[in-house]
């Protein structure tokens, strides 16, 4: 079985940001807490800084056990926008079986022996924690998403360029929408008021739209210094793509079965819901060739 390319998810390796250390990310003096911070967030901040060095020293360790994240890339391929190479698989670390083996088990065999080569990562955070987290290729630009207590954890030549290009179906001749930009609320209309319906311009305003979330609001039960309200649909899947950020399964219980989420890409989302609605429906097969078409986004 020889490697095959394989277009991995993942980031650099996880940056160190405490309370008393700067994030290798940012330069300058570390983050203080806000004058109206109390007493009581100030400590548990602390104590989520001061245990962050043993979170990402776990994670790396694992990564670094169970695969081989060098960096080996195709320079010769070039992922959808043209500014990152396409990383070479396989990257995991086979134990006692070579991949010609492994290619010739049954899929029971390969489960009974626990030989699988890509088993769930945990998050970071398991069991007790978990939340979203995003990559320092995004944390460039957006700062106020780097959490107190725990770091991104996959190499960077494992991710999706960032940011990721846009791509219209109802017009491909127009190429890369976005421009090279991240797709924000304060440059969408700019960017696509002319170019989309107004039915889509509005449903793309309300995926660029911040609203607060668990890790990322104006409370005190935050996992950042500064309050915020800084988190949208498009914050995860960046210009209705992706650059690995990942969160835990936040509707399953008990919480030791919360699985590590990778946020999915969106491109194609469209074909695929018209496709099983087809399936299901022969009566409805020409839906996709009326007005339903002219509202197909290819993210």
């Amino acid at each position: 079985m020889k490697p095959q390319h394989a277009l991995v998810l993942g980031v650099i390796t996880a940056a160190g940001l405490t309370a008393l250390a700067a994030s290798s990310l940012a330069e300058g003096p570390p983050p203080k807490p806000p004058a109206t911070a109390s007493k009581q967030f100030i400590a548990a901040m602390q104590a989520l800084a001061d245990v962050r060095p043993a979170v990402t020293k776990r994670a790396n360790e694992l990564l670094a056990q169970r695969y081989d994240l060098s960096g080996k890339v195709d320079p010769s391929l070039r992922m959808s926008g043209g500014k990152k190479p396409v990383p070479v698989g396989p990257t995991a670390r086979l134990k006692g079986i070579s991949w010609d083996q492994l290619a010739a088990l049954p899929a029971g065999e390969i489960k009974r022996r626990g030989v699988f080569p890509y088993p769930p990562l945990p998050h970071p955070l398991e069991p007790g924690g978990g939340g979203p987290l995003f990559p320092p290729s995004q944390l460039r630009s957006h700062p106020e998403l780097e959490r107190i207590d725990v770091g991104f954890d996959i190499p960077d030549a494992y991710l999706p360029e960032f940011p990721p290009p846009l791509f219209l179906t109802t017009h491909s001749e127009l190429g890369d929408v976005s421009r090279g930009q991240e797709i924000t609320l304060d440059n969408y209309y700019p960017l696509l008021g002319a170019v989309l319906a107004p039915l889509q311009l509005d449903g793309l305003r309300l995926l660029v739209a911040m609203t607060p979330s668990q890790q990322f609001n104006q409370t005190e039960d935050r996992a950042t210094w500064e309050a915020s309200n800084e988190v949208s649909c498009f914050s995860c899947h960046i210009n209705g793509h992706t650059t690995a950020q990942f969160h835990r399964a936040p509707d399953l219980r008990p919480a030791a079965d919360r699985t590590r989420l990778e946020t999915p890409t969106l491109r194609g989302m469209f074909a695929q819901r018209t496709f099983r609605f087809q399936a299901q429906h022969p009566d409805a097969r020409g839906l996709h060739r009326g007005r339903g078409q002219h509202r197909v986004l290819r993210w």
